[in-house]
């Protein structure tokens, strides 16, 4: 009987859009009512809400790409979660910008007049609003904290920046232990799924209403004083500062991840260094390369060498299979054959063939798996493969027939 405590994939759109409709509302309601009170804290907030509409729509692109196959939509259609956080980032700074020059000026002009007409005028009005701001975060909040209990062993993916999450893969039932630093054949080091900073999106979500809910209650009861008038202006320079120290790591990690940077919390020597511990039937790993394609989507591509085809085959799946134990979602592997010489050779070693060898030196033996200068001696192997094991790649012949021919 399937699992029903996992929420389905149509589900999780009609939470998406039903955020975004609520939100989209808002952000209307709160941009008209921004203007006519001259609240600057409610028009800061209302840029945030337009975020947040900006990165509901990005997570909508991402399930519908994510459940297209086809040839248009690659790695680099997959990473339009990444663009798309760095985009709405950018443009709430644009915004935080002109909102915090405003603010700025109108110190500047109510420290040089007595009059106030430019000031927060309705500050009941605005108060509500807050209220209604405050209900829509606790409601965002319970149903990405609801959805994520709900769906443990899902991995998990949302916008990194709009502070909600939505599981969307299918379980990754690969049990692992986590290393604390040796490394063990029966111990991996698996990457954790990121998820947002809890402290962070609460702060980031949950400023903007309480915020303006604060210079509302103030000017309720203080609105005679001319002090009072400084605080919107004020308390939203604050807002501005707030949203971008929050905001800035998740715009960074974006930018990073779509320069095809390494994940900080993989290491790739660790993982090599395992994998040929673990598998004695691969020689050598050269061209091996990394990179994320989402939070929780990570793609890696390497050669393999190895003595045999056959040997390669009855590893494979394998393979596959510890490359997901440490968190790595698809793999793309390449396998190479190791050409041994004959009983003549005094050393019992191999020469690689040239496609193997083409990321190192003059020396007819690989290099160091991660491109170090001192080339090292490959395994030994505990016997040669057999003529009948070896099979060229590119032709798909054994080397004794490819002779033969010639």
């Amino acid at each position: 009987m399937a699992d029903q405590t996992h929420p389905t994939e149509a589900s999780h759109t009609v939470y998406v859009v039903l955020l975004l409709v609520i939100n989209t509302i808002y952000f209307g309601a709160s941009l008209v009512l921004s203007h006519i009170t001259h609240s600057l804290t409610l028009r800061m907030d209302s840029n945030y809400v337009l975020y947040i509409v900006g990165s509901l729509i990005v997570v909508l692109i991402d399930l519908k790409l994510r459940n297209t196959r086809s040839v248009k939509n690659t790695f680099g259609w997959a990473r339009i979660e990444f663009l798309g956080n760095l985009f709405n980032a950018t443009f709430l700074a644009s915004l935080s910008f002109s909102a915090l020059v405003e603010s700025v000026q109108q110190l500047i002009h109510l420290s040089g007049h007595q009059s106030h007409t430019h000031g927060m005028h309705e500050p009941v009005k605005v108060t509500i609003l807050g209220g209604v701001r405050l209900a829509l975060a606790l409601i965002t909040f319970a149903g990405r904290y609801a959805s994520r209990d709900s769906s443990r062993n899902f991995r998990v993916s949302y916008t990194q920046t709009a502070g909600i999450e939505i599981c969307v893969e299918s379980p990754a039932n690969c049990p692992a232990t986590v290393d604390d630093g040796g490394v063990s054949p029966h111990k991996v080091q698996r990457p954790p799924v990121i998820y947002p900073n809890v402290g962070v999106a609460v702060i980031r979500e949950f400023i903007g209403p309480i915020l303006i809910i604060t210079c509302g209650v103030i000017y309720i009861f203080y609105i005679q004083t001319d002090w009072c008038y400084y605080v919107d202006p004020s308390v939203c320079i604050l807002q501005v500062f707030v949203l971008g120290a929050t905001l800035f790591r998740a715009a960074k990690e974006s930018g990073l991840a779509l320069m095809l940077t390494i994940p900080t919390q993989i290491d790739i020597h660790a993982i090599q260094k395992r994998l040929l511990q673990k598998f004695p039937q691969i020689l050598n790993i050269h061209d091996f390369h990394l990179w994320r394609t989402s939070r929780y989507h990570t793609v890696v591509t390497c050669h393999l060498v190895c003595s045999s085809l056959l040997e390669y085959v009855g590893v494979s799946a394998e393979i596959h299979k510890f490359f997901r134990e440490e968190g790595i979602s698809e793999v793309a592997i390449q396998p190479e054959l190791f050409h041994a010489h004959d009983a003549a050779n005094p050393n019992g070693g191999g020469v690689m063939s040239p496609d193997a060898c083409r990321c190192c030196d003059a020396s007819p033996k690989c290099c160091s798996l991660t491109g170090a200068n001192k080339p090292h001696e490959l395994r030994q192997r505990t016997r040669d493969p057999l003529p009948s094991e070896m099979v060229d790649l590119e032709t798909g012949r054994r080397p004794d027939s490819l002779s033969d021919d010639e």
